[in-house]
């Protein structure tokens, strides 16, 4: 009793001391905290719920180093949507209508040195004058173009229109098969007929099988 007698005796005498000396920490952790937080904004906003961007650095361009007319090119372009599963109207947006004009638009294709490179969301450029892409994706619009319709590109800095002249259907196995008519398709040149550009997708020209591929020949105008 004695022994607790002496330790609550001590804590009497140094209470002020204790009191003051755990106001000090405080004061020591609030500056702590407001230090380590000076660079948050001042804002009523709950900041987990703040807005956030994340840039991404543009995809490098490959150079052309195929040739638009070697017969050795084994592959046809790879534009089957079955890896894909989002909508055809997230994608094709890219390519769409803008500045007032209702014509299909295609935007700095791609260049690939290689036709069996995949499409992806976007539309690849193999030579000079061939352009693929996924018919439920960026070529979804391929679909509904016909002989006379005009489109747009955008390409080597310049803007230009087209017309469609020519629409083709063919299989993916008859293609791959004939590795004379892959050559001619991409040089733009049909029967004996040469265009200024060839476009393709798969499909039949009105859904998107992959063991069919749809071929628009098109004109500048």
């Amino acid at each position: 009793m004695k022994q607790q007698k002496v330790i609550f005796d001590f804590i009497n005498c140094h209470s002020g001391s204790a009191y003051s000396f755990l106001l000090f920490v405080f004061l020591g952790l609030s500056l702590v905290h407001t230090n380590f937080n000076f660079n948050l904004p001042k804002t009523s906003k709950i900041r987990d719920a703040a807005p956030f961007s994340t840039v991404y650095s543009p995809l490098e361009k490959l150079s052309l180093s195929g040739s638009a007319g070697n017969s050795e090119i084994s592959a046809v372009p790879r534009t089957a949507t079955a890896v894909f599963n989002q909508p055809a109207a997230t994608f094709a947006a890219r390519y769409a209508a803008v500045s007032g004009s209702s014509l299909f638009r295609i935007s700095n294709p791609a260049p690939v040195a290689d036709p069996s490179v995949d499409a992806g969301y976007g539309v690849k450029r193999y030579g000079a004058k061939f352009l693929y892409g996924h018919s439920s994706l960026a070529f979804s619009r391929l679909k509904s173009l016909n002989v006379g319709d005009q489109f747009i590109v955008e390409m080597d800095g310049q803007v230009a229109t087209y017309q469609v002249s020519r629409r083709e259907v063919m299989s993916k196995s008859s293609l791959d098969a004939n590795s004379g008519l892959r050559s001619a398709i991409y040089g733009a040149q049909y029967r004996g007929k040469s265009y200024d550009l060839s476009l393709m997708t798969c499909g039949n020209g009105a859904n998107d099988d992959a063991n069919y591929r749809l071929i628009l020949f098109a004109t500048r105008v």
